[in-house]
This record gives C-alpha cells, structure tokens and sequence, in this order.
C-alpha cells in the first residue's frame, strides 16, 4: 500500500493533499521514506503550508521538536486561505506544550471561519474554544480562558466548558459569577446536569460554604435519584456534616443500582466500620471493594480499620502500613499506631508516632500518644 501510495503522489507532483494520504499509508511501515518524501516534495514546493504542516508533525512524532517547531512556524508565515491550516497548526501547536501559537493559530481559524461565513457560522460547539482556554490558562491568563470557554455552549463539550469557565472565574475571585454560570449550565444542559451538580458542590466547598453544598446534592438526589455519582457525593457530604444516617441511605441506595461501584462500597463499609456495626455485612461490601481495587490506599485503609475492629491486629498492620505506603495520610497513619499499640507492639507503635511527626503532625501524635498511654515523639530540634 505504502509503494502504491509513493507511486502515485509521484505521479501527481503538486498534490499535496494526494501526498499527504500517502504519508499517512507509509507512515506506519517506513517512517524515514514518509520523511524523504514530505522532504522532495518541500525541495520544491518549500511554502507549501498544508504538506509543512504535516512535515512538522512527523518531526513531533520523531521526537524532533526544535526541528517540528521551525516548521510549524514556516507553514503559518504567510496568512492562511484555508481554515484547515490554522486548525491543523493549532492542535499541533497543543501537542508541542506551545501554548501562545496554540491560541494564536486558533484564534486565526476561527477569525477564518467567521469572515469566510459572512459573521453567520455556528461557532458555539467548536471544541477549540477548550483548547484556546486552556492555552490561555497555561500563560496565567484566567480572564481570557473564561472568554473562551463561555463561546462553547452546545455540544458534547458543553458541559465541559462550564465547569472550566467557573474554575476560571473561581481564580479570579468572582465565585458568585462562576456559580451562576454552572447554575445556568444545568439548566441549558439538562443531560449534563448531575456532573454540574457536582462541579457546583465542589466549588461551595471551596468557598466555604459545606452546608450549600449538601443542600445542593440533596437537590440533585431528588432530580436525578438514579445517578451513582450524585448518590455517592451526597453521601460523603452528609457523612462530613454528620448526618451519618442519610449517608448509609443514600451509599444503601448507589450500590442497589450500581452494585460494582467501588467507592461506594468502600464508603459503605467504612461507615459501618466507623460505627463498629454491621461488621459482617462490612466485610462482605470491603472484600467487594478490594478484590476490584487491590492497591487503592483508602480501601487498603479500611481493610486495615476492619481487621482492626475484629481483633485480627497483624492483618490489620499489615492493610495499614500498605495505604500508608501508597499514600501518607494523618488519620491512615493514627489508625496504624492504634493498630500497633492494640497489639502490644509498643516500640514499632512509638516508632510509627515519630513517623506521624516528622510528616508535620506532631501535634495528632502528642495527643494520640497521650490517649493511648505511649512515650510522645521529641519534639522538633530537641535532642533525644
């Protein structure tokens, strides 16, 4: 296919969309013979933007980009006809980490498409108003992301934009903006609504505002009771206000419709483990969780806690010290040092303290050495 495909483009010197079908056939058999023959062809035609183009993506692809850069910016020398070009120098651009060509070349293509339309294009699905703001938050420049992202209104990137425009807005300190837009955002993406949901709560909690939160999530539960993800965002929200009662119905209700789902799972069976309640029916939903995710350090925790409450103290060490392994956390480690005490390891529980401190909790290892009747860590600089 690859001859063939030579063959022909070198029948029709000149073509270069022909040329570029037939990079495409040989690029996968004969990358260097690809590169020679983009190379005769510019030889000739060395202004050619469209086959430039595709010569810098090879370079990309080879893992020259100096040498991918210098052609991209040979293609885009002289002003463009075709909006292909500029499209096609844009996403180049955004695979070689440039952000400012990428929203230059963008910003071009779509000038291109408003002029060649008449002003009458449908610009509002276009998925390069993502990438032009995410080129623009890349140069910390928040107010022109938001600019973009709020040209993206329909489509299957929508929803997206949405929430990328209210985290711009976020960062320039008009939270009460990117609220609205998201609030505004469900209602005009009604399919989209239980993800923007959660973009919303997430931001409350960002501002400080956790009972928002929960009362928004709890909206959503109602309009949208078979979504798992609303489901188990509102359950961890009530799980942090305290409400542990909702949570259980709410982790109850997700794993009824989703029975795989393993945060929920975990969720569940943490909760009953918390309690120390239900321990049976805890085991069954950890085990679930475990045997789908074996390395995930929060359900490596809650193993550890189950043990823990069973009384099986050198499983419940050995769960422990794994999450911790994969991921330190205070509380994960607060778990191991009662762990260890429990099981008369009072060295290795003091030593796991000295951990907990050096790890800047020093003040929950003094308070847990305290409770638990161990020697407390030195303090920092103190001699030992």
């Amino acid at each position: 296919a690859c001859r063939r495909a030579e063959a022909a483009a070198g029948r029709a010197r000149g073509d270069a969309e022909l040329l570029g079908r037939a990079a495409d056939t040989c690029w996968p058999v004969d990358q260097m013979k690809t590169r020679a023959m983009l190379e005769s062809h510019l030889k000739r035609h060395p202004d050619d933007a469209f086959v430039l183009l595709i010569y810098a993506r090879v370079e990309q692809r080879l893992g020259r980009r100096a040498q991918a850069v210098e052609a991209l910016d040979r293609a885009m020398k002289k002003p463009a006809e075709d909006p292909r070009i500029p499209f096609n120098a844009g996403q180049l651009a955004a695979d070689l980490h440039e952000p400012q060509r990428t929203e230059k070349y963008f910003s071009e293509y779509v000038r291109l498409l408003r002029e060649q339309s008449g002003g009458e294009a449908d610009l509002s699905r276009l998925e390069v108003w993502l990438r032009m703001g995410e080129a623009a938050l890349t140069q910390q420049a928040p107010a022109r992301a938001a600019e973009y992202f709020a040209q993206l209104q329909s489509g299957p990137f929508a929803a997206q934009a949405r929430i990328h425009e209210a985290l711009a807005l976020a960062d320039l300190g008009r939270g009460d903006e990117a609220l609205e837009r998201l609030e505004r955002g469900r209602r005009a993406l009604p399919l989209d609504a239980p993800v923007l949901y959660g973009a919303e709560s997430q931001l409350l909690l960002e501002l400080g505002r956790p009972a928002d939160a929960l009362a928004l999530m709890r909206k959503a539960v109602v309009e949208h009771p078979d979504e798992p993800d609303v489901l188990y965002e509102t359950a961890m929200l009530e799980e942090n206000a305290g409400d542990s009662d909702a949570a259980e119905k709410h982790l109850r209700a997700l794993i009824t419709l989703s029975p795989a789902h393993v945060q929920g799972l975990n969720a569940l069976g943490y909760l009953y483990t918390v309690r120390n309640a239900h321990l049976k029916e805890a085991r069954e939903l950890l085990e679930r969780a475990y045997k789908a995710e074996p390395l995930d350090p929060y359900i490596l925790d809650s193993m550890g806690w189950l043990s823990f409450r069973e009384g099986r103290f050198r499983a419940a060490a050995e769960f422990t010290a794994a999450s911790l392994k994969r991921l330190w956390d205070e509380e994960v480690a607060a778990h191991l040092v009662e762990i260890l005490a429990a099981d008369g390891r009072r060295a290795e529980a003091e030593a796991a303290l000295g951990e907990m401190s050096a790890h800047g909790s020093a003040q929950a290892a003094a308070k847990l050495a305290a409770r638990l009747g161990l020697t407390p860590p030195p303090a920092a600089g103190s001699a030992k």
